[in-house]
Parts: C-alpha cells; structure tokens; sequence
C-alpha cells in the first residue's frame, strides 16, 4: 500500500484538497484516495471538485460583477434614451 499522509485545516475547507491536488499533479506517485469535509466522508470526486474550486476572492468576484451587470446595462439603457429625448428635443 505505501506511505500514508494527513492533510489538516481549520480554517479552510478547501486549502488540503487543494494543496494536494496541485501537489499531485507534478508527483504521480501521490494520490488522494479520500477525505472528511466538515464531518462527512468525501470520495476522491468530491476532493478533485473542491480542489479545483476558484478561490474564495474568485468567486465573491464573480458574483459582484453578476449582480452588478444588469444595473451597468439598466443605466446605459436609461442614458441612450436620455440623449435620444434630448436630441429630439
């Protein structure tokens, strides 16, 4: 069977399934075979969609700019019709 390891985290659930995905990737020889995400056992499909998650920073981006872009297009909507009214005018 081989050599053994644990990876831990308090703080971030998703920091050992990276780090060990990332590290896995330039060493063959290691492999996650499974794992306990805030107290539930997690196969190895669930370890690789965590490890391959955006960051945290990432994804309150990607949200900010989604719920930002109908308001971007609602105020340019309302300007073209501004200056159309006033062009008419």
């Amino acid at each position: 069977m081989g050599p053994k390891a644990l990876a831990i985290s308090f703080e971030d659930v998703v920091a050992p399934a990276k780090i060990i995905y990332d590290f896995a990737k330039d060493n063959k020889n290691v492999v996650m075979q499974a794992g306990i995400v805030e107290g539930k056992i997690a196969s190895i499909e669930v370890l690789n969609e965590l490890a391959t998650l955006p960051s945290r920073e990432t994804l309150l981006t990607m949200l900010a700019v989604g719920m930002l872009t109908p308001v971007r297009e609602l105020a340019v909507g309302l300007n073209m019709i501004s200056e159309e009214s006033e062009a008419q005018a």
